[in-house]
């Protein structure tokens, strides 16, 4: 099983793929990083933790 700090920098990675795509070229939005709505969620949850501390997160 991942950790959250591996399952994070895997998302990092994905994100930065699709970046890299981004500005690539004007396709970008095609499936090669492999980003998903789910590491969206994971990422804006782990945000949530680290503002609002661990009692008021949404995720």
């Amino acid at each position: 099983m991942e950790t959250p700090r591996q399952k994070l920098d895997a998302i990092r990675a994905r994100a930065v793929a699709l970046l890299g795509t981004a500005l690539d070229d004007s396709d970008w939005l095609d499936e090669e990083s492999g980003f998903t709505f789910g590491d969206l969620r994971f990422l804006i949850s782990c945000t949530d933790h680290t503002i609002l501390g661990p009692d008021r997160s949404t995720g």
